[in-house]
């Protein structure tokens, strides 16, 4: 899923962010960080907003007696609508499979009653 993030009608990706990133934290003199935000496009916020998810993503990541990035980082939302679509997914098979055995069945005994006529 690609993050984007609105700046004056831009949509900035992220590869874009993670590029200014290291850029960025390397330099010491505010002109120098301001000279790359101004190339960029980008303002301090949206920095702030960047490690901000990033963090977020650290903290679900690291769900109890799991090791850091090891699992997935699927919410319980997420988790309860994908087992919702899989029951979903199931039922809907099981009906293709019984209708499907009905037009056959309608199929072979059209089948029969025209030979006969």
């Amino acid at each position: 899923m690609m993050m984007r993030w609105a700046v004056h009608r831009r949509l900035i990706g992220r590869s874009t962010s993670w590029r200014s990133w290291p850029e960025y934290d390397g330099l010491e003199a505010n002109g120098e960080k301001g000279a790359i935000l101004r190339r960029e496009g980008l303002h301090t916020f949206h920095l702030a907003e960047w490690r901000r998810a990033v963090e977020a993503g650290r903290r679900t990541a690291r769900a109890p007696g799991t090791a850091a990035g090891s699992g997935s980082t699927a919410t319980a939302a997420e988790a309860s609508a994908l087992a919702g679509a899989n029951r979903k997914v199931a039922r809907l098979e099981a009906e293709l499979a019984k209708n499907r055995l009905a037009s056959e069945i309608m199929e072979k005994s059209t089948r029969a009653l025209g030979d006969a006529c």
